[in-house]
C-alpha cells in the first residue's frame, strides 16, 4: 500500500478563496506517495502566486502555469506531467473530505484490481454539510448491465463526475480516453468513454470528498449554449463509438444522454437568466427533430433500455415522457417540467440523488 503512488491533479481558475483548503487537504493525507499537480488555467486573480508558494513550501507539490483553455486541457496537461499510477481529480474549489480519503481509494482499487474507484460525498457551503451521499452500486458483473450505467450516470450520478474517483492510469492510456475540451458536460463525455471500455469498477462506503456549492462556478450560470452543447455530447459520442469500433451494447447511455437532455434545456430556460416556458418549448422541438434524438425517443417510447432498470417509477415516466415527445407535445412536456418545479417535486427529485 505504502508503495502506491497517487497524483492529485488539480485544474485552477478564479477560485483563490478557496484554494488552499483544496491543496490542504491533499497535503493532509495519510497516504503520503502522493503528488500535488496544480495546473494554472491562466487565472487573472491572485491563484498562480498561491500555487508559486505551495510549490516553493512542498516538495509534493508541482504546478505548471499555462493560457485559459479550459478545464479539459488543465486536466490533460495535468496528465502528462503526473506520474502515479492512479490519478485523482479534485477541483480547486473542492476538498478531501478526511485525511484517509486517498488512502479508503487504493484500498478499494487494490482489493479489486479495479480501473475506476468511487467513494462517497458531502455538499458543503457557508451553511454547511449535507448528508453522505454513497454510490448506491454493486460490484461484479452487475456492472455490465444498463441498470448499472442508468443508475450510475443517471440516477444518482456518481459514474458521470470526474470527481470522487480514482482512475488507473494504466486504463486510461491503453484505451486512449480523451479529456475533452468542453465548457462543461467534459466530466460526463469523459467517463462514457470509459464505461465503453468495460472497466472494473470498485467502490468504497467511505466518504472521500467534499463538493462546494458555488453559486458562481459555471454548473449553475445560464448557458445560452445548452441545446447545441447537449447535442454536440451526443453526435461526439456516436462518432468515438463508430470511429472506435464499438459495438451498441452501448446504445442506453445515449438514450439516456437524449432523455435527459430534455430536462436539462426546459431547466435552463426557467433559470433567472432564461427565457421562460415558451422559448424551452422552441428549443425542445429543435431539440427533437435532431435524428439521432428522434431515434432515441423513438425507442425509450417502446420501452427500450428503460425496460431493463429496476426503478419502477422511472420505467414507467421514462416511457410515458417520450411518448409525449415522440408525438410532438413539447409544450405539454415544457409545461409538465414547469409545474414540476413550481410544486418542488423536481427539486426534491435532484436531491434525492445526493442521499
Amino acid at each position: 500500500m505504502e508503495d502506491i503512488l497517487v497524483s492529485v491533479i488539480i485544474p485552477v481558475y478564479k477560485t483563490e478563496k478557496y484554494l488552499g483548503e483544496c491543496i490542504e487537504s491533499v497535503l493532509a493525507q495519510s497516504h503520503k506517495k502522493t503528488e500535488v499537480i496544480l495546473v494554472d488555467d491562466g487565472s487573472p486573480d491572485k491563484c498562480p502566486e498561491i500555487c508559486d508558494r505551495y510549490a516553493e513550501k512542498y516538495d509534493a507539490v508541482k504546478v505548471i502555469h499555462k493560457d485559459n483553455a479550459g478545464v479539459g486541457a488543465a486536466r490533460e496537461t495535468g496528465f502528462k506531467a503526473s506520474k502515479g499510477k492512479y490519478v485523482a481529480f479534485l477541483d480547486s474549489d473542492d476538498k478531501l473530505d478526511a485525511p484517509d480519503a486517498l488512502r479508503e481509494l487504493l484500498k478499494a482499487a487494490e482489493s479489486r484490481s479495479a480501473d475506476i474507484i468511487t467513494g462517497g460525498f458531502r455538499r458543503f457551503n457557508s451553511k454547511g454539510l449535507s448528508d453522505i451521499s454513497l454510490p448506491p452500486l454493486e460490484g461484479g458483473e452487475y456492472t455490465r448491465t444498463i441498470d448499472f450505467r442508468y443508475t450510475g450516470f443517471y440516477q444518482n450520478g456518481h459514474l458521470a463526475f470526474m470527481w470522487g474517483k480514482l482512475y488507473r492510469r494504466e486504463f486510461i492510456e491503453k484505451n486512449k480516453i480523451e479529456f475533452l475540451k468542453y465548457r462543461y458536460m467534459e466530466d460526463r463525455a469523459f467517463n462514457m468513454r470509459c464505461c465503453v471500455y468495460d472497466p472494473v469498477y470498485a467502490f468504497t462506503e467511505s466518504n472521500v470528498w467534499l463538493y462546494r456549492i458555488n453559486n458562481d462556478s459555471v454548473t449553475f450560470e445560464y448557458k445560452a449554449d445548452m441545446l447545441s452543447k447537449w447535442l454536440k455530447l451526443g453526435e461526439d459520442f456516436i462518432a468515438f463509438k463508430k470511429d472506435n469500433d464499438i459495438s451498441n451494447d452501448y446504445d442506453d447511455l445515449l438514450a439516456f444522454h437524449v432523455f435527459y437532455g430534455t430536462f436539462s434545456i426546459v431547466m435552463n430556460e426557467m433559470t433567472s437568466e432564461g427565457k421562460g416556458l415558451r422559448e424551452a418549448s422552441g428549443q425542445l422541438k429543435t431539440y427533437c427533430r435532431c435524428p439521432y434524438v428522434k431515434k432515441m425517443i423513438k425507442a425509450l417510447s417502446k420501452g427500450e433500455y428503460a425496460g431493463q432498470i429496476r426503478s419502477g417509477m422511472w420505467k414507467i415516466s421514462i416511457r410515458v415522457a417520450c411518448i409525449l415527445l415522440r408525438f410532438n407535445a413539447c409544450t405539454l412536456f415544457a409545461f409538465a417540467i414547469w409545474l414540476l418545479c413550481k410544486c418542488g417535486v423536481y427539486g426534491r427529485i435532484v436531491n434525492a440523488r445526493f442521499q
